[in-house]
């Protein structure tokens, strides 16, 4: 009878074993083969100043000042795949507060279809803001904000219902 037990306990500390292993090759496996790959091709764009990989295929992805929102946002979506990238920025509570005023206009124009008068809402705003710079891109799956005063900047992109809606942002 004690040689079974022995058997027995022989048996589960094998799979013990084994499944030990197989859960460090897996985990090895997607740290060097998935993700850092990911990783490094996201910090070699332009502006990147960090990559956080995140779980449930998110990675934060901290920006510097950029000349082009829009081009960045291209390239981080290339070198992601279809992971889920969150933007994080510089912003100040006067550039938090002149995105909130003009959240209606792109709001606006995402239900109605009017980007002219977006358009022209956000740049009213941004001038009595007395902005260093700012521009507005936009294509077929995304509006991209951009306002930068002084050392601080502001991203903000806004999915199109159409699009693909794997880019999101936040201070």
């Amino acid at each position: 009878m004690e040689l079974k037990w022995q058997r027995a306990g022989f048996v589960i500390l094998v799979a013990l074993v084994t499944l030990g292993a197989l859960i460090g090759v897996q985990l090895t496996w997607k740290k060097f083969v998935l993700e850092q790959p990911v990783s490094v091709k996201l910090a070699a764009v332009q502006g990147v100043s960090k990559v956080i990989m995140g779980s449930d295929s998110n990675i934060e992805v901290k920006l510097q000042a950029v000349p082009n929102l829009k081009e960045t946002c291209r390239q981080l979506q290339e070198a992601a795949g279809n992971s889920r990238l969150i933007l994080t920025d510089n912003r100040s509570p006067a550039l938090q507060a002149l995105l909130e005023k003009v959240r209606f206009n792109v709001e606006e124009a995402l239900v109605q279809g009017d980007f002219t008068s977006m358009e022209k809402g956000i740049d009213a705003a941004a001038q009595g803001a007395k902005l260093d710079r700012y521009a507005v891109y936009m294509d077929s799956d995304y509006i991209y904000l951009q306002f930068q005063q002084g050392d601080k900047y502001l991203y903000q992109v806004f999915p199109r219902p159409q699009g693909k809606n794997l880019i999101s942002t936040g201070g």
